[in-house]
């Protein structure tokens, strides 16, 4: 059984995130005292900040969004926050684009029999609708959240509520996401074979996870 994590391992988050928040930022421009290149940064940057205080706990998943929007908008009450993040949201989601290695992947291996699912931090509508604009949802028999398990990555027990859905022992299944410690690490220390994702190349730390730059490399590591 192999699980994936979605986003940047399946979903090209990061670019439909920065191609939405330059749209979200050319709506909002004459509002915001930044330059569209600062204005990125300083998305990516509360993004990652206020995602990290709902995966530990301190915000819920909507919380996170309406303190990201304040983090540029100080004043505004919490349905005008709902609002303008929905028009991020629009714009990020007219972005989604799956990476080119993967539906050949998903096709090949399910053509060989394995088991595939998915294990991803986030709600279960939006992740349930990636699958389906991507369209890989059919490849998935199992689609666990963090909403949906009650907990989020790097908590073990998500791993294991997964393979507990799937009738898997944890030790037969493998677990293939972009962050090392997240996804991979996480993974392996709840007893699944962790494999790090590192599509951007980035510098190779000491660790005993699987390493792959692409989908196709997964395929030395299976019995198909």
């Amino acid at each position: 059984m192999i699980f994936f994590d979605i986003d940047d391992t399946l979903l090209d988050h990061q670019g439909a995130e920065r191609r939405g928040a330059a749209q979200f930022y050319h709506q909002y421009r004459h509002e915001l005292p930044y330059g569209k290149a600062d204005f990125l940064q300083a998305w990516e940057e509360a993004s990652e900040h206020f995602y990290t205080k709902y995966l530990t706990g301190c915000l819920s998943f909507q919380e996170q969004r309406r303190e990201r929007i304040r983090s540029f908008f100080p004043e505004l009450l919490d349905v005008e926050a709902d609002e303008r993040f929905q028009d991020y949201l629009d714009y990020y989601e007219v972005n989604w684009r799956r990476f080119d290695d993967v539906k050949a992947c998903l096709d090949r291996w399910t053509k060989a029999g394995l088991s595939l699912g998915v294990i991803s931090n986030g709600s279960q509508q939006q992740q349930q609708s990636k699958l389906e604009r991507l369209e890989i949802r059919e490849f998935f028999r199992y689609v666990v959240t963090s909403e949906a398990a009650g907990v989020a990555k790097p908590d073990p027990h998500i791993f294991a509520y997964a393979c507990n859905l799937a009738k898997e022992a944890v030790e037969s299944c493998f677990y293939v996401g972009d962050r090392l410690k997240t996804d991979a690490v996480a993974s392996q220390q709840a007893g699944l074979m962790g494999v790090w994702l590192n599509r951007l190349g980035k510098e190779l730390r000491e660790t005993d996870v699987i390493i792959i730059r692409s989908l196709d490399e997964l395929d030395k590591y299976l019995t198909i």
